[in-house]
């Protein structure tokens, strides 16, 4: 079996990456309890019950079955752990039903009751590559114990932590934009990025004393792709890259095509700026004094938009005019209202 610290991994990563508006704390700690409540069948042994018998470790706490009496009981504390009745069963369920699973991708013992009362025949996967943990614990605190923490490091820990770490990114995105005197950016989470770098060596280590890495390697690696990204960051400015912006009198203006750069528009050279189109598909017109006329899009949302809209409406003023947005389809078709 994996060791008792690492079942309750299984249920911790579909608790984070589900989040906590869906897993509260409680049906969460719930769950990890639930992965590690089938191995208490190890009071077999002190019984006299055999390993292969129903009642022996990994028989009837290791089935499927099991794993639904575990959830019908967390459906009757639901109130209790804050969450919906299925809710609660189908967490408490899958975290328990977790365990066989891993105990059945192991290197060693019997295999899990898991179709138990139906068959009490023990089962594993085709392949199996989870060293299986000691039962007694002189030998887990010996060199056997030491190869089971590297490899449910590398099978176990290392891909949930991903998932985990995949799920919070997700849900703590910077936002889309924000509005400085200098101009309008789509800002970095700096602070965010580089804890992730940080991460993301650990991670290494933990890869690298599972003995399948190469330590020194991963952090160069890692160390190289931080360094440019600082520099990136560098040329970017403290405040991000540039929506609309003003710098030593030009005018940068994201443009959203294939190469995604900003275009310098020198500001002595703007004599007018024609706004026009649907919100979230708006197009400016820029009358330039030297090289006519210019059109560019944002393609971004309202109110990136509309802040864009307002910090234009600032810098230059009465230079810029505002159309309004197309009722008909015909103006739809032209971009502009006739």
């Amino acid at each position: 079996m994996p060791t008792i610290l690492t079942h309750p991994a299984i249920p911790l990563a579909i608790g984070v990456v589900l989040g906590p508006k869906r897993i509260s704390r409680r049906l969460l700690l719930a769950g990890m309890v639930a992965a590690i409540v089938p191995d208490l069948d190890v009071i077999a042994f002190k019984l006299g019950i055999e390993y292969a018998n129903q009642l022996g470790h990994r028989g009837a706490s290791h089935s499927i079955a099991f794993a639904l009496a575990m959830g019908i009981l967390a459906a009757l504390a639901a109130p209790w752990l804050r969450a919906k009745r299925w809710a609660a069963m189908a967490f408490v369920s899958v975290a328990c039903v977790s365990h066989p699973l891993l105990d059945m991708l192991t290197t060693g013992g019997l295999g899990a009751a898991i179709w138990w009362p139906f068959s009490d025949q023990r089962h594993f996967f085709p392949i199996q590559f989870i060293r299986v943990s000691p039962l007694t614990m002189g030998r887990f605190l010996g060199p056997a114990g030491i190869t089971v923490i590297k490899s449910e490091l590398l099978w176990v820990w290392l891909p949930c932590i991903t998932l985990m770490l995949a799920a919070y990114d997700m849900r703590t995105r910077p936002p889309a934009f924000h509005v400085t005197p200098s101009g309008v950016f789509k800002p970095v989470a700096k602070a965010r990025e580089m804890g992730f770098y940080g991460i993301a060596i650990a991670l290494a280590m933990a890869w690298h004393f599972a003995g399948n890495g190469r330590l020194m390697g991963a952090i160069g690696v890692f160390s190289a792709m931080a360094l440019i990204r600082y520099f990136q960051l560098r040329s970017i400015g403290p405040d991000g890259e540039p929506i609309v912006a003003i710098k030593d009198g030009k005018l940068l203006f994201r443009n959203p095509g294939f190469r995604r750069v900003v275009e310098p528009i020198p500001l002595r050279d703007i004599e007018q700026i024609k706004i026009y189109g649907q919100q979230g598909n708006r197009h400016y017109r820029f009358l330039l004094s030297r090289q006519g006329a210019k059109d560019l899009t944002l393609l971004q949302n309202n109110d990136a938009e509309q802040a864009v809209i307002t910090f234009l409406r600032d810098a230059l003023q009465e230079k810029v005019i505002v159309a309004k947005a197309p009722e008909t389809f015909f103006e739809k078709v032209r971009g502009e209202r006739a």
